[in-house]
């Protein structure tokens, strides 16, 4: 008679005599534990997401390189903003062209911020051949430079998408009767998709980080900002142009021009659709029937100036709400309304649909 089998003892340690727990880092040299460090400490406070400690094998990394912390109970002052209370939301992760981006909200008390010339008024035209033409109600003329980076690249992502043609993909197609299989792609293929990605977002954070430029030094040096109201959409139908005007970006420097000018005490005026800037004469105010885009330079048959367009309209953008902001007494919105035709004033002081944010009130994108 063969003895019952007996089931498995197992032995379970107490809490309170397991060994603690200890994370440790090797970018962070002097500190036992990485909160002690004051990355750590900002981390911990903000609860970003902290990496994972590599394996010594590859193939046993873990899918995602990040792994949530434990976030304290109180917060601390940390170098970058003061937390009055825990962030509202978890924080995010997401890769993209083989880089980790991370995102947080914080609440920040922004200090009321004045522009460099409150007295001053700055039209600014956008175009193609000049970024933007900033001319000002003093005279002072500025041209910023288009700094065209898809078409400086278009010759690297013309070979990365012919390299990428030439490997073998997870898409087979027969050539008689066109039916399509799918496989697992080669690893050839998904480096050269990795390195098109790489390059087409390059240029993205170039194109931003110059706009960004762009529009943050407008708002900090002028109170009053003058830009026209152009439909992007539109201009886009344009098969020879469609390229270049969405590289440039006109719709995005007017939404930061929105919400930058509103961090500086300023006010961004938008001009009508069709209100003629570059038909209009900025000496003697005469209208043009005519004026072909071929143009590029604004001859007036009145009294005979002769001016570059760009620079043209935007001398009559900055002259629009000149005459309502010169005086020393104070203009409401609704007498800058009336005062000149075919101005309106952004953001509206109370906009259907406007919320408050941590930074200040946001406002619809345009």
């Amino acid at each position: 008679m063969s003895p019952v089998p007996q089931p498995p003892v197992r032995l379970e340690v107490p809490p309170a005599s397991r060994p603690p727990t200890r994370i440790t880092s090797t970018t962070t040299p002097g500190y036992e534990d990485w909160r002690q460090s004051p990355l750590g400490r900002t981390a911990v406070a903000c609860r970003i997401p902290t990496p994972a400690p590599r394996s010594e094998s590859r193939r046993a990394r873990p899918q995602s390189a990040f792994r949530s912390s434990p976030a304290p109970a109180t917060t601390s002052s940390t170098p970058f903003a003061t937390l009055r209370r825990p962030p509202r939301s978890s924080p995010s992760c997401r890769s993209s062209c083989g880089r980790w981006f991370v995102s947080f909200q914080v609440e920040v008390k922004r200090a009321p911020a004045t522009s460099a010339r409150p007295g001053t008024t700055v039209g600014v035209d956008l175009g193609i051949k000049h970024l933007a033409v900033l001319t000002d109600s003093a005279g002072q003329v500025a041209y910023v430079p288009n700094p065209r980076h898809l078409e400086r690249a278009r010759a690297g992502l013309r070979r990365a998408n012919r390299t990428l043609a030439r490997r073998q993909g997870p898409t087979v197609v027969d050539p008689v009767t066109g039916a399509k299989s799918f496989r697992a792609p080669l690893a050839n293929w998904l480096e050269a998709r990795a390195k098109l990605g790489r390059a087409h977002a390059r240029i993205r954070h170039l194109r931003k980080g110059a706009l960004h430029k762009l529009t943050t030094g407008v708002a900090r040096e002028y109170r009053t900002v003058v830009v026209e109201d152009l439909n992007v959409a539109g201009m886009l139908r344009n098969r020879k142009l469609a390229r270049h005007i969405a590289d440039a970006g006109f719709g995005t420097v007017r939404r930061q021009l929105g919400y930058k000018t509103l961090w500086n005490g300023g006010e961004l005026v938008v001009a009508d659709r069709w209100y003629p800037s570059s038909k209009t004469c900025s000496h003697c105010t005469t209208t043009k029937a005519k004026l072909s885009l071929r143009e590029r330079v604004f001859n007036c048959g009145a009294c005979g100036l002769v001016m570059d367009r760009d620079e043209n309209a935007a001398r009559n953008l900055a002259a629009l709400v000149a005459a309502a902001v010169a005086g020393t007494s104070v203009v409401t919105d609704q007498e800058k309304r009336d005062t000149v035709p075919g101005a309106a004033i952004w953001p509206p002081r109370a906009a259907k649909g406007c919320r408050d944010g941590p930074s200040g009130p946001k406002y619809p994108e345009s």
